[in-house]
């Protein structure tokens, strides 16, 4: 089923652009997330159907400070990993301007707030739960990666990736990913949509508004 899935998002995102820079939260709050107010104002880059494990490990704008992951709870432990949407934004939340919510997580970047470490296992293959990154053109490798990913920030606006899907089939044009994170909080994988940024990810929706779900 979650294969069937992946291969119908990825045809309908073939034309679409993506781009993501290896780049590791420096802190993590999990099951918070921002309060509404502060969500009206983040002008998130969002991508969904991804793992949590990629919105904890990539960047998906340049100087990004802040994610908040929102579970899917039909996809959670699969192969590994959880999936869900990721909310990118530039700005910081205030500690009091997050909520307690079993049905998100908080990613920090810059150590900028958090307990520290990125809060969520690596990123995984979709098909086999296999462990691996994906570095600065979103390739997914299996292993760990090397000199903390291989890439700079700067190319953070315009990596583009190839991502596989379940199929083995290039997912994207220019994006070929194929991660799924394990024994991951929550995680999962897909499109990225933003007023800077487009980003395409393996069973992702794009031009998604951003929303803080219901509380838990």
């Amino acid at each position: 089923m979650l294969k069937d899935s992946i291969v119908v998002l990825c045809l309908f995102l073939l034309s679409a652009g993506v781009s993501a820079t290896r780049d590791p939260a420096t802190g993590h709050s999990l099951g918070k997330k921002p309060s509404e107010k502060f969500i009206a104002t983040a002008s998130p880059t969002v991508a969904s159907g991804i793992q949590a494990s990629e919105c904890s490990h990539n960047t998906r704008m340049s100087n990004q400070k802040f994610a908040w992951f929102k579970i899917d709870p039909s996809k959670v432990n699969q192969n590994g990993s959880t999936y869900g949407t990721c909310y990118a934004t530039t700005k910081v939340p205030a500690s009091n301007q997050l909520e307690t919510n079993s049905g998100f997580n908080s990613f920090f970047w810059q150590k900028s707030g958090g307990q520290s470490g990125p809060g969520t296992g690596p990123i995984r293959d979709p098909n086999n739960g296999k462990a691996g990154y994906e570095d600065n053109t979103g390739k997914f490798h299996l292993g760990k990666p090397t000199s903390n990913g291989g890439g700079s920030k700067a190319n953070n606006e315009n990596a583009t990736v190839n991502r596989t899907g379940s199929g083995g089939n290039p997912a994207s044009n220019g994006r070929s990913r194929t991660g799924t994170s394990a024994n991951e909080k929550p995680g999962s994988r897909g499109s990225t949509t933003s007023n800077t940024d487009t980003s395409t990810n393996t069973g992702a929706k794009q031009n998604q508004k951003p929303t803080g779900g219901n509380k838990a």
